[in-house]
């Protein structure tokens, strides 16, 4: 990235040079993967021989992307409001910003080694902390709507997505959705975010829409 985390006096007056700055760092990353490098990568044609899947993107690409708007824009405000709304001083220490320009300069194979990611920084802490801990899978922020869709929910899906009497029945295509509802019930594929949408958009309607 261009632009450094926080101001180079590592003061915050007012957050009038934090703003700039992180809106340089945004502009940076989002133009990076704008340009025709980027379209090279989601192609799979950048520098390897086999075909990548969309999602793929070197380790120091994710990490700079995500320093300049997922974090800022996204995981601490989570943070921020959840913590917030109980009284509490969040600080995350990893992201003290010598210890991520330090991140930064690492080369990708220290970060994701023989399919291992975080390879490095598990290493450093491996004689430190419980086995359990160091190969602990990541957790997330994501709702568990696939669970709950699986569960508590499902009572409320048939009998609003999938209710004939729905007003929102000429919003959705109920065959197309019952496939889709199906398939997550069986486990087949992950289709949380897209029955959340159809589920959220089936109760509006019957809120909101008119009886016609």
């Amino acid at each position: 990235m261009a632009s450094r985390l926080v101001p180079e006096n590592d003061t915050w007056p007012a957050g009038t040079r934090l703003a700039e700055d992180r809106l340089d760092a945004q502009t940076s990353a989002r133009q990076d993967f704008d340009n025709q490098s980027f379209v090279k990568l989601r192609c799979g044609l950048c520098q390897h021989s086999k075909p990548l899947p969309a999602s793929f993107a070197p380790p120091i690409a994710r990490f700079a992307f995500g320093g300049a708007t997922i974090l800022p824009d996204d995981f601490l405000v989570k943070v921020d409001r959840a913590s917030m709304a109980h009284g509490l001083e969040v600080r995350p220490p990893l992201l003290d910003h010598g210890l991520l320009e330090l991140a930064g300069r690492n080369p990708s194979e220290l970060k994701v080694h023989k399919g291992t990611t975080k390879w490095i920084f598990k290493e450093a802490f491996r004689e430190r902390l419980p086995s359990g801990i160091v190969q602990r899978k990541k957790h997330g922020f994501e709702m568990p709507v696939d669970s709950w869709l699986r569960g508590p929910l499902r009572d409320m899906v048939e009998a609003t997505v999938f209710n004939p009497n729905s007003r929102a029945r000429d919003l959705i295509d109920q065959t197309a959705a019952r496939k889709i509802y199906q398939a997550h019930l069986a486990g087949a594929s992950r289709q949380g975010q897209v029955l959340w949408s159809l589920l959220i958009l089936a109760r509006w309607a019957d809120r909101y829409l008119p009886v016609s």
